[in-house]
């Protein structure tokens, strides 16, 4: 009796199908039969003698991917509405905010279909051109950029379950918790590899009168230490949440926008052994030039790999350098598991309208991948340089943030470099850092 049954038009197939496969299957865990109606024009979700119906407002007939344009972009609308008693805010990207209920049917006219679709497949990525100077999709310039805090999909799936609820549905959904996931781009792994990197270090410093970098400079010189040598803490870290730190390390040769490290010097050896052996997660940082370079992708994970004599399946484009749908392909290409590259280096919070992990969806072949994104909430990078944050109006945010990502039992995924700690330039972050790792609201 309870088994879904997800009826939708004969067009758009692939693309209802694939925000249909995320909305129930991955983010909810519930079973259904499709069935694909000539008939209908709508998704209707049925079950008993309940209806469910999710009126379609953007996908047409004869669709291509050339439909994409930027002309179809939302104007969101922010809409709020009851359910079973409980009350729910949520963003209409796409038809309007009309909601009717009876005993055993309800009708959201707000095509939470598209709005899904749009926010995982990032076809807005596709068809707005506008990039910063890295060539990358910025916040600023989307169309949704005023609700980047709000995970717009996650408000999606939980007016659809308590609607589902609401007809009597008696299933079960997934079970989540909320999790802490630190990631680490090492694109700076020491920052002496040898004496004469100690004396320039001192030199630059004196010549730019920065005098607070010298002094940090030479404590950990007379230490013996390496400033960016924060591997045992980071671990430590990790560990008191019971999380696993991932640590996205890099074999670009040098360039303008790669340090272009050597992945088999021995001290980096050597950390990259301390990982394994504490068994938390090695992973591909690929280069600047790599976002759809696939030779170059492939050289740079194949030492990675020979480094650590083991595969790699997750990582992080360099500089969250993306290009749609390119990249993904590439990732999916070479066997990646999971990309953490989509959250917003000038704005934290939900590129992708969502904190869970979902498969990533090839706009041009129109086909879902195997490859899981795994999108990033925040970047220290992003409160301190774009959003220009003091550090305790930092700690607010990535509270609220927390707090977002905790209602809806997801994955808090942030990005602290290794270099960003220990230095005169992050000292007034650290309790920005430590408030990444705190588990309780």
């Amino acid at each position: 009796m309870n088994k879904l049954q997800i009826n939708i038009p004969s067009f758009s197939t692939n693309e209802m199908q694939y925000a249909i496969h995320c909305l129930f299957k991955e983010f909810l865990g519930i079973d259904y039969n499709l069935i694909i109606d000539d008939l209908s024009t709508d998704t209707i979700i049925k079950f008993g003698d309940s209806k469910f119906v999710i009126k379609n407002a953007f996908f047409k007939p004869n669709f291509i991917p050339e439909n994409y344009s930027i002309n179809h972009l939302p104007e969101p609308i922010e809409s709020n509405c009851e359910i079973a008693n409980s009350q729910f805010e949520y963003i209409s990207l796409f038809g309007n905010n009309r909601i009717s209920k009876t005993s055993n049917e309800i009708i959201i006219e707000s095509d939470f279909i598209a709005g899904a679709f749009f926010m995982l497949s990032r076809w807005e990525e596709l068809v707005n051109k506008t990039k910063d100077t890295h060539d990358r999709a910025l916040n600023e310039f989307s169309a949704v950029s005023n609700y980047i805090r709000r995970p717009i999909v996650n408000e999606y799936v939980e007016i659809i379950w308590s609607s589902l609820l609401a007809l009597g549905y008696k299933g079960t959904r997934k079970e989540r918790s909320f999790t802490i996931i630190p990631t680490h781009d090492i694109d700076h792994p020491l920052k002496w590899y040898k004496a004469n990197d100690k004396l320039k270090s001192i030199a630059r410093s004196i010549v730019s009168l920065k005098f607070s970098d010298l002094l940090v400079d030479l404590k950990y010189m007379l230490s013996g230490k390496d400033v960016y040598d924060v591997y045992d803490k980071l671990i430590y870290k990790a560990d008191e949440i019971n999380s696993k730190a991932r640590f996205y390390f890099m074999s670009a040769k040098k360039a303008k926008f790669d340090d272009g490290y050597n992945i088999f010097n021995k001290r980096i050896q050597s950390i990259l052994n301390k990982i394994m052996s504490a068994n938390h997660v090695i992973g591909f940082h690929p280069s600047y030039n790599t976002k759809t370079n696939f030779q170059l992708f492939i050289n740079e994970k194949q030492n990675i790999e020979k480094a650590i004599n083991k595969r790699i399946y997750e990582g992080r484009q360099h500089y969250l350098r993306f290009k749609m749908p390119d990249t993904w392909k590439m990732w999916d290409a070479n066997n990646m598991k999971i990309d953490s590259t989509l959250g917003y280096a000038d704005c934290a919070g939900f590129r992708c309208g969502v904190c869970y992990d979902f498969p990533v969806y090839d706009l041009v072949e129109r086909k879902m991948l195997t490859l899981l994104e795994r999108p990033l909430i925040v970047m220290e990078v992003t409160l301190k340089s774009y959003e220009k944050l003091n550090a305790a109006n930092a700690v607010l945010l990535v509270k609220k943030l927390k707090d977002v990502v905790r209602k809806y039992k997801g994955n808090f995924v942030f990005l602290w470099h290794n270099s960003a700690i220990n230095t005169a330039e992050w000292k007034s972050y650290l309790p920005v850092f430590n408030e990444m790792y705190i588990l309780e609201s």
